[in-house]
Order: C-alpha cells, then sequence, then structure tokens
C-alpha cells in the first residue's frame, strides 16, 4: 500500500467519523429538545387538567419535573460534548448528570406505580379510597421516592476513590448510568423495574377485574329491570282486558332511574360512614327495592372514589405510559444485563447508542399520549399555543398584549 493509499483512507475515515458524529449529534439535539420543551408545556398544562384525579395529577406532575430535570441535567450537556467527541464539564458535573439520570428513571416509573396502586384503591375499595389515598400521603410516598432513589445512585461514589465514580460514555454519547459493579445492577434491576413492572402488572389485573364484574353487574341489573318492567305491564294489562302498549323509550327510562338511585344510594352511603365511621350498606337484598331505592354492586362505590368513566380512563392513560415506558427502556436493560454478566459480549456501538437515547426519549412521550387520551388536555393545550405563541406580540412600549386580528 503506497502513501496515496494510506491519505484516502485517512479521509475516508475522517469523513464517516463526522457524519456519523453530526448524526449522532442531531439526534441528542432533538431529544434534549423534545424532552426539555414537551415536560415544561406538560407541566403547565397538568394543573389545569381537570379531568384526571388529583392523586393522579400530582404523580404526573412530578413525573414531568423528573423527566425535566433529565433534559436540563444530563440530556442538553451532551450536545457540546457529542459534536466535539469529549466531555468538558469535568468529574463534578458527570457524577451530578449521571445521579441525576438514575434519580429521574426510578421517580418516574415509581411515580406511575403508584397512580396504579392510587386507581386500584379506587376502583377496588372505593368507599376507603378518601381515608386511604390522601394528598398528604401521596406527597411523602413522593418524597420518599426522590430520596431513596437518590440515595441509591450517590451510594456508588462512597466505594470508588476520590468519590469519581460514574464516566462519560463516548458510546453512549452522555455521562449518564454506569455498572461498574454487577451487584449494582442487580439491585437496580430488581427494585426499578422487576418490582414495579410487578406493581403495574397486579393492580391493573385486579383493576380490569373488577371493571368487567361491575359491568357485568350493570348489564344484568338492566335486564333484569327491563324484564320486571315488561312483566308488569303486561299484568296490569290483562288485569284491565286490553293488550298492553310496550313503549321502546322504556329501556332508557329505566337506564336513567338507575343512575339517579346509583347516585341516592351513594348519597345515603357517604352520609352513613360520615355519621358511623364504618361501612355498612342502605341496600336492601331483594329485587324490588333494589330497583326502587340502589344498586348494591361496585359502580355504587366508585362514585365515591371518583367518576366512573373518569377512573377507567385514568386506568387506559396509565397501561399506555406504562407500555410505553417498559417498550423504550427495555432494549437497554436488557443490554446492559448482558454485557454485565457476559463480559466478551460486545454489542455494536450504533446499538448501544441508540437503545440509550431511545430510553431517554421516553422522557417526552408521555405529552403525546396525555394529548391523544385527554380531550381536555388537547384543549387545554391548544389554548397555550394560541395564548403564548400565535396571538402575542411586542408592543412598542415592550409589553405583550394579545394580537387583535
Amino acid at each position: 500500500m503506497n502513501t496515496t493509499d494510506i491519505i484516502v483512507e485517512g479521509q475516508s475515515e475522517s469523513l464517516i467519523h463526522t457524519t456519523s458524529s453530526l448524526l449522532r449529534t442531531v439526534i441528542i439535539f432533538v431529544i434534549s429538545f423534545l424532552v426539555i420543551t414537551s415536560n415544561l408545556v406538560n407541566f403547565i398544562i397538568l394543573r389545569r387538567t381537570i379531568e384526571i384525579p388529583p392523586n393522579n395529577r400530582f404523580c404526573l406532575m412530578n413525573l414531568s419535573c423528573a423527566d425535566l430535570l433529565l433534559g436540563c441535567l444530563s440530556c442538553a450537556p451532551c450536545i457540546v460534548t457529542s459534536a466535539i467527541d469529549r466531555w468538558i464539564y469535568g468529574d463534578i458535573w458527570c457524577q451530578i448528570a449521571a445521579i441525576v439520570h438514575g434519580t429521574s428513571v426510578t421517580v418516574s416509573i415509581w411515580s406511575l406505580a403508584l397512580i396504579s396502586v392510587d386507581r386500584y384503591v379506587a376502583i377496588v375499595h372505593p368507599l376507603r379510597y378518601h381515608n386511604l389515598m390522601t394528598m398528604r400521603r401521596c406527597r411523602i410516598v413522593v418524597g420518599c421516592f426522590w430520596c431513596f432513589s437518590s440515595l441509591t445512585f450517590i451510594f456508588p461514589l462512597t466505594l470508588s476513590s476520590n468519590f469519581v465514580y460514574y464516566r462519560y460514555s463516548f458510546t453512549e454519547g452522555m455521562c449518564g448510568m454506569y455498572w461498574g459493579y454487577p451487584w449494582f445492577c442487580i439491585v437496580t434491576a430488581i427494585y426499578i423495574p422487576v418490582l414495579s413492572g410487578s406493581v403495574l402488572s397486579i393492580t391493573n389485573y385486579w383493576i380490569i377485574r373488577a371493571v368487567a364484574q361491575m359491568n357485568k353487574r350493570t348489564s344484568d341489573t338492566t335486564k333484569l329491570a327491563t324484564t320486571s318492567k315488561t312483566m308488569s305491564s303486561f299484568s296490569l294489562a290483562a288485569e284491565n282486558g286490553r293488550r298492553p302498549n310496550v313503549d321502546p323509550s322504556e329501556n332508557r327510562k329505566i337506564n336513567d332511574d338507575e343512575t339517579n338511585n346509583e347516585h341516592d344510594c351513594d348519597k345515603v352511603e357517604e352520609d352513613k360512614i360520615s355519621n358511623t365511621g364504618k361501612e355498612g350498606t342502605s341496600c336492601s337484598k331483594s329485587y324490588e327495592e333494589r330497583n326502587k331505592s340502589c344498586s348494591c354492586t361496585v359502580e355504587s362505590g366508585i362514585q365515591n372514589g371518583g367518576n366512573k368513566s373518569r377512573d377507567v380512563k385514568a386506568v387506559k392513560v396509565l397501561a399506555v405510559t406504562s407500555v410505553t415506558y417498559f417498550i423504550a427502556w427495555g432494549p437497554y436493560v436488557i443490554s446492559v444485563v448482558i454485557t454485565s454478566f457476559s463480559p466478551s459480549i460486545v454489542l455494536p456501538i450504533w446499538f448501544r447508542f441508540l437503545v440509550m437515547w431511545l430510553a431517554n426519549a421516553n422522557s417526552f412521550m408521555n405529552v403525546v399520549i396525555y394529548s391523544v387520551m385527554y380531550s381536555s388536555f388537547r384543549k387545554n393545550a391548544w389554548n397555550l399555543t394560541k395564548t403564548y405563541f400565535l396571538c402575542r406580540c411586542w408592543t412598542k412600549e415592550g409589553r405583550i398584549n394579545p394580537f387583535v386580528s
């Protein structure tokens, strides 16, 4: 090989490296920008979205704060380091960025687990919901999430010289979570994805089961009420010696009556609980009294724990958010486990980079999910966009006033 071939080969490798570095920098910039802006908007809109139950709204706002922190302190600094191929912020900032990265990820998934527990109590044990799932307890639990997660990722620093454990990864393009100790990988894998995933799976199973039983009982009650109404009409007509007239709208009237009776039952339940402090029921077990007063089924309790449709929608949003989280973080967790326990296995550089930033991209996916599934969230997002981006202009005095066409 002559000198000319060596120069051409070197130029080709340099061009490939420059192209890959540019593409990597663009990916990091886009994800960092989306994480920061989406969670800022998400936090503002969630405060105004009353369609989401209060405890859930608080947990989702906490999740947005965790993701925003990850975007600002862990992802955004990587834009410059990716462009110049070296970490310029020093070891101290690297430790802070990595601890924030691990803490934010842990708080995010456990916030989803807390939402699942909240919805489980609201639907399966509705009469005990307001006593068990108070906002004060919710805030205490979230505070414990932050403290315990921070201590988990701070602890490895105490085992390293000069308290420097985390390091910048050129492959992943960030100073993030590092798995120098296999036991650390095992512990975090157990209580972050495995334990939280188990909580989500178990609570969602019981929620789905309770909702299915509720729908079945509601359907059975409606059929029995319709049959009883029809038979009463035929019996009355037989006594009067005429043919009965069955109005097709009777079914709608019966459903309306049942809905009103359920609301009446809820009021009776709340009054009885407030007066006695016990979980008694005022519902009669006989069919006639049940139709006249209230229904001793799960749906009457759901009204005490929150609006029925709102609870069911919150569960759907939780399920979609949880599945999205595990899809985004699953490849990264699997790759970490493989490389930690089988060092001989070397994964491609591009694969390690993509799985890391796919996991980081999960931090802006929540706003997309809320926009699709909550109409009030979309409406508030559109109003916010019109107010602060489309319908505002600067006046000569420097004040911001609404633009009038």
